[in-house]
């Protein structure tokens, strides 16, 4: 490990992470001790979804995505390294997770964040991605050793109770919502009918999960109804109409877990295939990205300082399901590229890593980008992304000397 994986490690824990709910938090808005925490909205704030039902903007937007990818760098860490003074990191981040997937009333819904303020207050508007990253990382968790029985039996039940709110929300008449917590449809929240070719597969990859995590048929048979068109739309995909690469990440973790749960060889053939067109095209992405960015003109990029939400212009996006949303600018991506530019690197590194792929540039093009991050005067969620793949990599390093091992002692 480098030291600036370390270091990108020790800025995270040490600035975005909150014990008390054992979540991350999207950025940090001052260096001064709990600036993070006390410029997040108050219980009373969150009640009345101030400013937005989604969280949008406010600094508790994703702390699913950032646990789940952090639980899974941990997992990745441990199967490299075997080191047992990771499981409580492991057990803080599950933590966490496990209280997004229960506070609310409404079982199998999971909240984005939880207010550090009273560990119970939540927005109302979920995602999609929130789903995707929580079932992927606790699937790769229930497996990895780490894992002990009662979170396992957590996982499982967890996971069933997500698989029965898929069913009961994502109906026709629901326009193949997920409905927001008061039952109504909000945003970001499709999972069928008209998606991106990216987000097909994400509604049969949870029901694959609860299946294959329990063992209910039901949920086997839910994953089959929903198989067929869904690879079918995905084999569309045209990755330069795409924006962004963590769409096609959270693809990539559909992919990885449908290819495991699959006994079909002709399926898993398909997924593997579609992996590997994403590796491809994101290997060089990957590389590309970091080469620009590594660059002398761009070192003080990464020193863009986040503001306090409050005292920012919010943009009015509209009623939706009769609430209003109203979203707070940070900036424009121009300003900041701190965030999105940096996640792009580990976000496409991991693409390939999920594949199998580990070359060496690409490792590269982690740890080089790394390297240039001034982490005391960074303040975006953003290195998360880059120590999640420079673990994957590691990982998919080992799995490929052990192959070679095998090999040699078989010659």
């Amino acid at each position: 490990m480098t030291d600036s994986i370390q270091k990108a490690w020790d800025y995270l824990w040490s600035n975005l992470f909150y014990e008390k709910t054992s979540l991350f938090y999207d950025y940090r808005v001052s260096q001064e001790k709990d600036g993070l925490i006390s410029t997040l909205p108050c219980p009373e704030m969150v009640r009345r979804q101030i400013p937005n039902p989604c969280g949008w903007g406010i600094g508790m937007e994703d702390s699913v995505i950032n646990n789940a990818m952090m639980l899974d760098t941990v997992v990745s860490r441990y199967l490299v390294t075997k080191d047992q003074a990771l499981k409580p990191y492991a057990d803080k981040l599950f933590a966490g997770l496990k209280l997004c997937a229960t506070v609310s009333e409404r079982s199998g819904f999971i909240v984005r964040s939880v207010s550090p303020f009273d560990g119970v207050s939540h927005y109302i508007n979920s995602s999609r991605d929130q789903y995707t990253h929580w079932i992927y990382s606790a699937y790769r968790f229930y497996d990895s050793g780490l894992s002990d029985r009662e979170q396992k039996e957590d996982v499982k039940n967890i996971l069933v109770s997500v698989a029965k709110r898929m069913e009961a929300d994502v109906t026709e008449e629901n326009d193949f919502q997920l409905l927001r917590e008061d039952g109504k449809i909000g945003i970001v929240q499709k999972m069928w009918g008209q998606l991106g070719a990216h987000e097909y597969l994400r509604l049969p990859m949870f029901y694959a999960a609860a299946f294959k995590i329990s063992g209910d048929d039901h949920w086997k048979k839910m994953y089959l109804s929903y198989r067929d068109e869904a690879t079918v739309h995905s084999e569309k995909i045209d990755y330069e109409k795409i924006g962004g690469v963590y769409p096609v990440l959270q693809m990539q973790y559909s992919l990885a877990l449908l290819f495991d749960a699959e006994d079909d060889e002709i399926y898993k053939s398909k997924y593997r295939n579609l992996m590997k067109r994403a590796s491809a095209h994101y290997h060089r992405q990957a590389v590309l990205y970091s080469k620009e960015l590594c660059k002398p003109e761009h070192k003080n990029d990464f020193c863009y300082q986040y503001r306090d939400w409050r005292y920012m212009p919010a943009k009015f996006d509209g009623y939706i399901g009769q609430m209003p949303y109203y979203n707070p600018n940070q900036c424009s991506l121009e300003e900041n590229q701190s965030f999105y530019p940096v996640r792009n690197v580990g976000d496409a590194a991991a693409i390939g890593a999920l594949c199998g792929d580990a070359p060496d540039d690409v490792i590269s093009s982690v740890t080089n980008l790394c390297d240039r991050i001034d982490f005391d005067n960074h303040y975006s969620s953003a290195p998360l992304n880059l120590i999640n793949a420079f673990w994957l990599l590691k990982e998919i390093k080992k799995g490929d000397m052990r192959k070679k091992s095998q090999e040699i002692l078989r010659k």
